[in-house]
């Protein structure tokens, strides 16, 4: 019960400090040797545990895969790649509202913080001829910008999930995409239900025009290979996030070559993609996840637990909610309470659906934060009023909730 009482004060304060101007990478390395010191870790013995998280094989591999994913999304967007996968989408779907939810999505393939803002004028141009009010619109933009973050390896939540568990990242994957399959067919509801859309009729009508539009297809097929290789990497191979770090390296080393980027321009991108905060805030979880480890704290945490016969799963959901809440960063609400999740597991369960849930729990849960980043971007974009936004978010946030419910339920 103390150790409970112990971790439970380090976690508010937690909580609690991310409303203050201190950066999150800090506070977690402040909770991890609080956590320490706490747990009886001499100051040297925390100080050591600290620097071997942050610097373990794991932490570099996951360091470089996520540099290595800002590089790619620094070469598609100083190259115009992405914005001509958008424009020839755009060009391709006649259906507004189609066109309008597509845009976001598209860009959501690469995330980045407040990413929601560079897809805005798009989904915005895309729903101009629609009965869509601002608010709508906004919710249009947000809710699709992030429909691919339940099974996206790319998105450094996921990996971090998985790296921290660890688990299977194929089959982490495969268990998540129904939940993206959910928010498309949610959000789709929820628009087409508020929305009179008009068509476009200013293309031209192009007689046997079907051999054009399959050349479209294609054509924005080929342009998005470079961020499908690495999905269908991670299927074809087991070796979870290596297998991702390798096959970024190897498309990132493609598109320099294929654009004929010089070393000069390369070296621009690299520093551009060098994202510190990033990177600190990944060993910053990992030193935590070591310090909780190596003092003892888990392991007494889920002994009182067990002795209780406390049910886990209220835990497993409303943990990771209530931090994604709280924070708006989906790095924040793993890295604070997989730790801690994976030592209140029972011992000989499965833990894919335990975590699975845990995540979309905690995905839910930044998707409805206040102080989400793509959320008030987004707003501020379309001049739309939050509480009126809030609307049309928990209509399609509560259906995959409880679909995460129904689905762990049925492993």
């Amino acid at each position: 019960m103390t150790a409970l009482i112990k971790i439970g004060l380090i976690f508010i304060a937690l909580i609690l400090f991310q409303r203050t101007k201190i950066a999150l990478t800090w506070i977690i390395f402040g909770a991890a040797f609080t956590v320490g010191l706490v747990f009886n870790l001499s100051l040297t013995h925390t100080i050591e545990t600290i620097i071997k998280g942050a610097t373990s094989y794991r932490a570099l591999t996951l360091l470089l895969t996520l540099y290595l994913i800002a590089i790619l999304e620094a070469i598609l967007r100083n190259t115009g790649g992405l914005k001509e996968i958008t424009s020839r989408l755009n060009d391709l779907i006649k259906n507004p509202l189609i066109s309008g939810a597509s845009l976001p999505a598209l860009l959501g393939f690469l995330p980045s913080a407040g990413g929601a803002r560079f897809s805005a004028p798009l989904a915005a141009a895309a729903l101009e001829n629609t009965s869509l009010k601002p608010d709508d619109k906004a919710y249009v933009n947000y809710w699709f910008r992030h429909i691919w973050e339940p099974f996206l390896p790319i998105y450094p939540a996921l990996i971090l999930a998985v790296n921290l568990v660890p688990l299977d990242l194929s089959q982490f994957i495969k268990r998540n995409i129904p939940y993206t399959i959910a928010m498309v067919i949610a959000g789709w509801f929820v628009i087409s239900k508020k929305a009179k859309p008009v068509f476009n009729t200013n293309h031209p009508q192009v007689t046997g025009n079907e051999s054009n539009t399959i050349t479209k297809i294609l054509k924005i097929s080929y342009l998005s290979l470079p961020i499908v290789i690495p999905v269908i990497a991670i299927f074809l191979f087991k070796n979870g996030t290596e297998v991702l770090m390798i096959s970024l390296a190897l498309v990132v080393l493609g598109l320099l070559l294929r654009e004929g980027i010089l070393l000069t321009k390369s070296l621009s991108i690299f520093r551009e993609a060098f994202k510190v905060e990033l990177l600190l805030l990944v060993g910053a979880v990992l030193a935590f996840k070591e310090v909780l480890e190596v003092s003892g704290a888990l392991s007494e945490i889920g002994n009182y637990f067990r002795q209780t016969g406390m049910t886990p799963l209220p835990i497993f959901t409303l943990l990771p909610f209530i931090t994604g809440l709280l924070t708006g960063i989906s790095q924040a609400y793993v890295g604070i309470t997989f730790p801690l999740l994976k030592i209140l597991l029972p011992e000989g369960l499965n833990p894919l659906p335990w975590f699975s849930t845990a995540y979309l729990a905690g995905f839910m849960g930044v998707m409805l934060s206040p102080v989400h980043l793509c959320l008030i971007l987004t707003k501020d974009y379309f001049k739309a009023n939050l509480l009126y936004i809030y609307r049309p978010l928990l209509m399609s946030s509560l259906p995959i909730l409880l679909l995460s419910y129904l689905l762990f339920n049925l492993h």
